[in-house]
């Protein structure tokens, strides 16, 4: 049984902080075999992830053609019967629910992916004529038949699917949420809403769900895209009620950098992670691997190239540095009790809003992230804590740093040298020049990000 703590920040199991390590794996009902599922658990499992996000109805607004199990029946135009519910696809998706079990990977099952209702915002780039429910009560009768089908294995229930919420579909979810609520007592709740977007507050306000999600997306036009996950973090960690936070969908590695050419590696996945952690977003993480998160056969046909690029085959995508990346991540955070830290960004004394931090309340914790080697100039005496870098590339390096203490005025004078003739010189704001105790963390010598933290003695 899942709870949340006192402060409704993070999660409980069994009365103790649980961090949800999860991956993307939406098709699993749909496209592995029993046999393939099984080897792709147990491998997340030994990485260390404890939960998967999987869709109850394939998605086909991203579709490969290898799908071997579908929820309903298909007429002979291609047409979906949404009055003839498929008894096998759900026997195979209860096998799969077992392995999970036995492995204590607990399933995050989403019910209807947002193409199936008409009126989805989908419905300009793909293909939806006859592939969305005609009447409420079809939609009503699968919610239920779905949640009579799995409710046994205890998931955390998502509702939504990747579209806006907002007039019909608003209140289809809505009423989603209120039968998982009447049906699943004690049953964890989450949305998953679209790239950029907030949950809307008629779930929130009326309690329909027990934490926040968003989806920081898999575009990459600019640096201002690098820092959603901790923009759209903030906000949340800023709202009432109080409810734990998730990036449910950073860009998944290897994925396409949306309409572009190029594709995101393992270091944008550990940027997105500490961003999210550091600005509030400390319940879990959701990493997805472009290609295991649909078990892509390469030679089956793919229908998103444009916005994802082509899919590596599952197995290759399954073994990205990326999931290793976040699983050593989530030690760290596991390893330091990070349950406990609050964004503290007026910590980094540098102009760089790139470098974020994060302490408990009492600072006898705190972590700074910066993406790019760089020394950094922290407003605490960091004399009294011990101290560790953690370099998150492929060395793994744990460095003891260099620390001195210095003063606001000193480093003013420094800028003013080291930027003399320069268009843009470096700068101190008024009120780090008023600082008196500074400390100096010298830069690690390796190009790559890391992170600090500190503990005090």
């Amino acid at each position: 049984m899942f709870t949340t703590d006192k402060q409704g920040r993070f999660f409980l199991k069994n009365e103790k902080p649980h961090f949800f390590l999860s991956d993307t794996a939406w098709m699993s009902f749909s496209n592995p075999t029993l046999d393939e599922f099984e080897e792709y658990t147990k491998f997340r499992a030994e990485q260390g992830f404890n939960s998967f996000l999987i869709m109850n109805t394939p998605i086909f607004s991203d579709m490969s053609d290898n799908v071997r199990w579908f929820p309903f029946h298909i007429n002979g135009d291609g047409s979906i019967d949404f009055n003839n519910i498929n008894d096998e696809y759900f026997e195979n998706a209860r096998e799969k629910l077992k392995v999970m079990r036995n492995y204590g990977i607990t399933p995050f099952i989403g019910l209807v992916w947002g193409s199936y209702l008409k009126g989805s915002s989908l419905e300009a780039y793909f293909e939806c004529e006859g592939k969305q429910f005609e009447t409420f009560d079809q939609f009503a009768n699968f919610i239920d038949y779905s949640i009579e089908a799995y409710k046994e294995f205890k998931p955390v229930w998502i509702v939504g699917g990747d579209i806006a919420l907002k007039g019909d579909i608003l209140y289809q979810y809505l009423s989603m949420a209120k039968m998982i609520r009447k049906k699943c007592i004690g049953d964890l709740i989450g949305i998953h809403v679209p790239d950029g977007t907030f949950v809307p507050e008629e779930f929130f306000k009326d309690g329909l769900i027990d934490f926040y999600t968003y989806q920081a997306g898999h575009i990459f036009d600019s640096e201002d895209d690098a820092k959603k996950p901790a923009m759209m973090a903030k906000k949340y960690y800023s709202l009432e009620p109080k409810l734990p936070i998730m990036n449910f969908e950073p860009m998944y590695e290897a994925h396409g950098f949306g309409n572009r050419f190029g594709r995101f590696n393992e270091f944008y996945l550990r940027r997105s992670f500490w961003y999210s952690i550091l600005s509030g977003a400390n319940a879990g993480f959701v990493y997805g691997a472009h290609g295991t998160w649909m078990f892509f056969d390469r030679n089956a046909s793919f229908n998103n190239e444009r916005w994802s690029k082509i899919p590596l085959n599952w197995r290759a995508a399954m073994e990205l540095p990326g999931s290793y990346d976040t699983a050593y991540n989530q030690n760290i955070y596991m390893l330091y009790d990070m349950f406990r830290l609050q964004p503290c960004q007026s910590l980094n004394m540098t102009d760089y809003h790139e470098i974020l931090a994060a302490a408990d309340v009492e600072k006898n914790l705190i972590a700074v992230y910066t993406p790019f080697t760089n020394y950094l100039i922290l407003d605490v005496d960091l004399t009294k804590y011990d101290c560790k870098w953690y370099l998150l590339d492929h060395s793994k390096k744990v460095i003891n740093p260099e620390i001195r203490l210095t003063s606001g005025e000193e480093h003013a004078e420094k800028f003013i040298r080291s930027s003399k003739g320069q268009k843009n010189p470096t700068l101190l704001s008024p009120e780090a020049k008023e600082k008196k105790v500074l400390s100096y963390v010298g830069m690690y010598q390796y190009n790559c990000d890391g992170l600090l933290v500190c503990v005090k003695k």
